[in-house]
C-alpha cells in the first residue's frame, strides 16, 4: 500500500503485516530534474514489490492475470527498497531510490481498526479474580467520565456493561410477554379475571428470595441473574395455582371461604414443599460450581423458588380471602386466616364448637339442594325477564355481501343517438354497458313491534311469574327440610349421648356390684350364680352402650355432611336452650294451625302457582287463534343495483294467519285445559293432605308434652331416691353399689327427659315446617 503526501511519500508494508512503515522523503529539486514525481515513484515501488499487471492469461474461460514483481531476495529487507533503481518516464534515465529520497522507518500501527465507520482505538483490560468487572467498572467510570476529550472524540464502554445495555431490554419485554401470556392462560383456565391476579402475585414474592441468595453466594446480578428471575416468574405461580386451584374446589363443595383458604394451607403444604425443594436442589450444582456465568442464575432459582413457598402459602390464601370478601373488614379477617395458616394443624386438634343455630345456618349455606333452589329461583327470574321483552319493538340487521359472476349489459348501437356533420355517428361505435356493480351489497334495517302478539305475551309473562312463584315456594320447602332435618339428628345426637352416659354409670355400678357379690360370696351370704347373673347384665350393658356409640357416630358423620364441614370434625353439640328446660310455647289451636298452613305452606304455594301456569298456557294457547299484526319500518342499504337509490326506507304492517292446520290449534287447548284440571286437582288434594297432617302434628306435639312433664316427675323421683340412697350408704344401710345404682337411674331419667323433650322440639318444628314457618 503507497500512500502520497505534499514533499513525503509513505510506504505501508502490509506484505508484511509489521506495525511499521517506510517514509520516504523525495527531494524534489533532483527528482523534478531527472522527471520522476510522487506518484510515478510511487507505482514503480508498488509494481516492484507489490506487483504491477501486464497483460492477462486466458485458461477457457477463466482470466489470470498475470503481474511483474521483484525477486524474493530483492524484496526483504528496508535497504532492497534504497536500492531499487527507478526510471524516469521523462528522461529515460535509470537511477536508484537513494539517489533522489531519503527512506526511514516509521512505527505504524498494521491497520486501522473501524466502529461504524469510525476510527478507534480499543482499550482492555481483565481483572485478577478478586474484583468483579462491575466493582472495576464503577471505580473506572467516574475518572473516564471527568476527561476533557478534544472535539470529535469520544469514550465508549464495552464488555459486560454493553451486553447488559444490549440485552436487558429484550429481557425485559420477555418478561413482560410471559406475564401476559401466563394472564391469559390462567384466566382461559379459572375463567375469572380476579383469580389470575391473585396467582400472579406470587411473582413478587421470589424476588426477595432470589436477591437474598444472591447476596449469600456473593453473586453479581448480570445478565444470567436475570435470566434467573425471568424463569422464576413461570415457576413460582404452580405454588399459587395449587392453593388457589384448592381453595377453589373446596368451595365448590360448599365450604366457607376462610375455611377453604386455611384447609387449603395444610393440606398443600406438604406437596408444595416437595416439588418446590425438589427443584431447588437440582440447581444446586450449579451454585457450586462457582461460575460466574451459571452459579448466579442457580442462586436466583434456589433461593427464589424456597423464599416465595414461604410467603405463598401465607400471602395468598390471605389475599385470596380479603379480595373475594372486599364488604367485610379486611383487617380481622386477614389476622384470622394468618394465624389460622400459621397454626392450622394445633386448630385441627381443638373440637369445633356448634349450635344449633349455627348448625341450620350452616345447611342451609352449603345445602347443594338449597343451592340448586337458589339457581331454579334466578333462572325462573330471567326467563321472566325475558318473556316480559317481547312487548317491546325488535330492532334488527340483514346484511349480504355478494359476488355476481355474469351481468346483464345495456347496448348502444353506433348512431343511435344521430348522425351530426362534422361528428359523424353518435355514439361513433357500439358501447357495452354493464347494468349494476359485479360486488353487490345490501343492508336492511328493520325495527318491528308486535300489535296482536301481545295477548300471547302477556300470557308467556304469567307462566314465567308462575314458574317463578313455585320455585321460590319450592326453595322454602327445601330449606325447611333441611332445618328439620338438622335439627333432627341434632337432638338425636345430644340424646343418644346420654343415653350412653347412663350405660356407663350402669356399668361401672355393676362392676362395683360384682365386688360386693365375690364378698358375699366368701362369706357364704350369696351363691356364685348371682355373680354370674350380675356378669351378664354388665355384657349386656356394654353392647347396648356399643350400639349407641355406633349411632352416635354415624350421626355425627350426617350431620357434618349436612353442615358442610369436613367428615372428620370433631363436633362439640351445645345442648339448645329449649332442652334446658326453658318454657315452651303453648301448643296452638288446630283451626288456627290449618289456617296459616293453607295460607303459608309451601307445597301449596307451589301448587297454586302451578294452577297460575296452566290458566296462562290455555290462554296463549286460544291467542293462536289471532292473527299476528305487527307494525315494520325498515332503512334499506344498497351498492349495486341499477336504477335504484342507494339508501331507501320502508314503512308498513305485516300479518301472519294460520287460516287450517287440521285441528291442532284445538288439540293444544283442550291439552293445556286438562293440564289446568290437573293443577287444580292437585292444589285440593294438597289443601286436604296438609290439613291433615297439621291435626296429626298437633296431636303428636299434645302428646309429646304429656311424656315431657312424665320425663320431669320420673327425673324428680329419680332424683329424690339417690338423695336417699346417697345417706343410707353414709349410714351404712346400703352398699356403695346401690348408690351407683341410683346415679345410673337418674342419668338414664336425664336422658329420658331429653328424648321427650326432643320428640316435643321434633314435632313442634314438623308443625312448623307445614306452617311455612320452620
Amino acid at each position: 500500500m503507497v500512500e502520497s503526501t505534499p514533499g513525503a511519500l509513505d510506504v505501508h508494508n502490509d506484505w508484511r503485516e509489521d506495525a511499521y512503515r517506510l517514509k520516504i522523503n523525495v527531494r524534489e529539486e533532483v527528482a523534478n530534474r531527472l522527471g520522476f514525481s510522487n506518484a510515478n515513484i510511487g507505482q514503480e515501488l508498488a509494481g516492484g514489490f507489490e506487483g504491477a499487471p501486464i497483460t492477462t492469461y486466458w485458461e477457457g474461460d477463466r482470466d489470470v492475470t498475470v503481474a511483474l514483481r521483484l525477486a524474493p531476495a530483492l524484496r526483504q529487507s528496508f535497504q532492497e527498497v534504497s536500492n531499487t533503481y527507478l526510471i524516469s518516464p521523462v528522461t529515460g534515465a535509470r537511477v536508484p531510490l537513494d539517489s533522489i529520497a531519503d527512506v526511514s522507518t516509521v512505527w505504524d500501527p498494521g491497520r486501522i481498526v473501524r466502529r461504524n465507520g469510525v476510527r478507534t482505538v480499543t482499550i482492555r483490560a481483565w481483572s485478577d479474580g478478586s474484583l468483579l468487572p462491575s466493582q472495576v467498572f464503577q471505580k473506572i467510570k467516574p475518572q473516564t467520565d471527568s476527561l476533557s476529550l478534544p472535539p470529535g472524540y469520544r469514550i465508549w464502554y464495552g464488555g459486560e456493561y454493553e451486553n447488559q445495555n444490549d440485552t436487558f431490554p429484550e429481557m425485559v419485554k420477555a418478561l413482560l410477554v410471559s406475564v401476559i401470556a401466563i394472564y391469559l392462560i390462567l384466566m382461559c383456565q379459572f375463567r375469572s379475571i380476579v383469580d389470575p391476579l391473585v396467582i400472579m402475585a406470587a411473582i413478587p414474592l421470589g424476588l426477595l428470595g432470589a436477591s437474598l441468595g444472591l447476596l449469600a453466594t456473593g453473586n453479581p446480578f448480570g445478565f444470567t441473574a436475570f435470566l434467573g428471575i425471568v424463569s422464576l416468574g413461570g415457576v413460582v405461580v404452580r405454588n399459587a395455582i395449587i392453593l388457589v386451584d384448592y381453595i377453589r374446589e373446596r368451595m365448590a363443595e360448599g365450604i366457607g371461604i376462610e375455611e377453604a383458604a386455611i384447609e387449603a394451607g395444610e393440606r398443600r403444604l406438604r406437596p408444595i414443599f416437595l416439588t418446590t425443594m425438589a427443584a431447588a436442589v437440582g440447581v444446586t450444582p450449579m451454585i457450586l460450581s462457582g461460575s460466574t456465568m451459571w452459579s448466579p442464575l442457580g442462586s436466583t432459582i434456589a433461593f427464589g423458588l424456597v423464599g416465595s413457598m414461604f410467603f405463598t402459602l401465607v400471602v395468598i390464601p390471605v389475599l385470596y380471602v380479603m379480595i373475594h370478601k372486599r364488604s367485610s373488614r379486611p383487617g380481622p379477617i386477614t389476622a384470622a386466616a394468618m394465624l389460622a395458616v400459621v397454626s392450622c394443624i394445633a386448630a385441627q386438634a381443638q373440637p369445633r364448637t356448634l349450635t344449633l343455630d349455627e348448625a341450620v345456618s350452616l345447611a342451609k349455606q352449603h345445602s347443594s339442594a338449597v343451592k340448586i333452589a337458589d339457581q331454579k329461583i334466578s333462572e325462573t327470574d330471567a326467563r321472566t325477564r325475558e318473556a316480559r321483552a317481547n312487548y317491546f319493538p325488535v330492532l334488527s340487521n340483514e346484511t349480504n355481501a355478494v359476488h355476481i359472476a355474469e351481468q346483464q349489459h345495456l347496448e348502444i348501437p353506433t348512431g343511435s343517438l344521430g348522425v351530426y356533420p362534422g361528428i359523424g355517428p353518435l355514439p361513433a361505435a357500439s358501447v357495452s354497458l354493464a347494468q349494476g356493480n359485479s360486488n353487490f351489497l345490501l343492508s336492511t334495517t328493520t325495527v318491528s313491534q308486535p300489535i296482536t302478539q301481545y295477548f300471547k305475551t302477556r300470557a308467556g309473562v304469567d307462566v314465567a311469574r308462575a314458574e317463578a312463584r313455585s320455585a321460590r315456594a319450592d326453595a322454602r320447602r327445601t330449606t325447611d327440610e333441611i332445618a328439620f332435618k338438622v335439627k333432627e339428628v341434632y337432638y338425636a345426637i345430644i340424646t343418644t349421648e346420654h343415653r350412653r352416659d347412663a350405660l356407663d354409670a350402669q356399668i361401672r355400678a355393676a362392676e362395683l356390684r360384682i365386688v360386693e357379690t365375690k364378698n358375699a360370696i366368701d362369706t357364704g351370704v350369696a351363691l356364685e350364680v348371682k355373680a354370674t347373673e350380675v356378669r351378664a347384665q354388665i355384657a349386656q350393658a356394654r353392647h347396648a352402650r356399643g350400639q349407641l356409640q355406633d349411632s352416635v357416630a354415624d350421626m355425627r358423620l350426617e350431620l357434618s355432611d349436612l353442615v358442610g364441614l369436613p367428615l372428620e370434625t370433631d363436633l362439640a353439640l351445645v345442648l339448645p336452650t329449649e332442652a334446658a328446660g326453658a318454657d315452651q310455647d303453648p301448643s296452638p289451636e288446630p283451626a288456627a294451625a290449618t289456617d296459616v298452613a293453607l295460607a303459608h305452606n309451601p307445597e301449596i304455594e307451589a301448587a297454586s302457582g302451578q294452577v297460575k301456569k296452566a290458566r296462562a298456557g290455555v290462554r296463549a294457547a286460544r291467542a293462536e287463534y289471532i292473527p299476528e299484526v305487527g307494525a315494520f319500518a325498515q332503512y334499506i342499504h344498497q351498492n349495486g343495483a341499477p336504477f335504484l337509490s342507494p339508501n331507501n326506507g320502508a314503512v308498513g304492517l305485516h300479518m301472519t294467519w294460520t287460516m287450517f292446520e287440521f285441528g291442532k290449534r284445538h288439540g293444544q287447548v283442550s291439552e293445556r285445559t286438562a293440564v289446568l284440571a290437573q293443577a287444580e286437582e292437585n292444589l285440593a288434594h294438597l289443601r286436604r293432605r296438609v290439613q291433615i297432617d297439621v291435626e296429626k302434628a298437633i296431636r303428636k306435639l299434645n302428646r309429646a308434652e304429656t311424656a315431657l312433664d312424665s320425663a320431669k316427675q320420673v327425673l324428680t323421683s329419680a332424683t329424690e331416691a339417690r338423695r336417699v340412697t346417697s345417706d343410707q350408704v353414709e349410714a351404712g344401710t346400703a352398699n356403695r353399689s346401690a348408690l351407683l345404682d341410683a346415679e345410673a337411674t337418674l342419668s338414664g331419667a336425664r336422658a329420658d327427659l331429653l328424648r321427650a323433650e326432643y320428640d316435643r322440639s321434633v314435632a313442634a318444628a314438623d308443625l312448623a315446617r307445614l306452617e311455612g314457618s320452620l
